[in-house]
């Protein structure tokens, strides 16, 4: 089980995920371009030095005298220090992370795009992810939503949450929807367009629906709630 709390090591390096084989160079430098900003040129610049071994881990990358590394330092904190720092997971077999503990949705987003790279290409695996609607309020996490929700034989991830976001109710595959919005008092499913009529879906505050979209159509499975999710 992973526990991600504020400031404390999670050995989540994407450079260092990368040399023991969960991605591709290429993905553990595009996982420090989405979390810095690195424009292009300066992404290329970074891959070539991982490529080259002269750079081994993100705080070896802020260390040096590069422009990525003035890019990277203008929001790298001590929480990101931490991330980096630590002894590396295992992420084999089922992984179990605990989310819950951490405060900074900025931290939650970093950790997520970070296994999320690492689970993109499982086969005979089930994803679920609860509660999803925290992942799209940073860019990381809205990438790492893209990573694990696009369609894959073989595999299928399950979003559940307590509140409706656009980013959510489109992905591909099911979505769990746990109502209960205290300002809301019905949602309508809308999806690419659906025009008024039959085909829309109502979701009435607390009840859950679990939400199946496909290319050809969007399904709804509807069932109360249980008396303690509501609390």
């Amino acid at each position: 089980m992973i526990e991600v709390r504020d400031g404390s090591p999670l050995g989540l390096d994407p450079i260092k995920l990368f040399r023991v084989g969960y991605f591709d160079p290429y993905t553990a430098v595009s996982i420090v371009q989405t979390l810095y900003g690195l424009d292009r040129s300066l992404t290329d610049r970074l891959y070539v030095d991982v490529l080259l071994r002269k750079v081994s881990s993100v705080p070896e990358a802020v260390r040096r005298d590069e422009k990525y590394s003035e890019v990277i330092l203008e929001s790298y904190t001590p929480l990101d220090e931490a991330l980096y720092t630590g002894e590396l997971h295992e992420l084999k077999g089922s992984v179990l992370v605990n989310l819950g503990e951490a405060h900074s949705i900025t931290l939650v987003g970093a950790v997520f795009l970070t296994l999320a790279a690492a689970f993109e290409k499982r086969r005979e695996t089930v994803l679920g992810l609860v509660d999803g609607a925290v992942l799209a309020y940073t860019p990381a996490g809205s990438a790492a939503l893209s990573l694990l929700t696009r369609p894959l034989r073989t595999r299928v991830t399950v979003v559940a949450s307590q509140y409706a976001t656009d980013s959510l109710l489109n992905v591909g595959g099911p979505t769990l929807l746990l109502y209960h919005d205290p300002d809301v008092q019905f949602l309508v499913y809308e999806s690419n367009g659906i025009p008024m009529g039959p085909v829309r879906k109502y979701v009435s505050k607390g009840d859950g629906a679990l939400i199946l979209v496909s290319p050809e159509s969007v399904d709804v499975i509807f069932g109360e709630l249980p008396e303690d999710v509501l609390q």
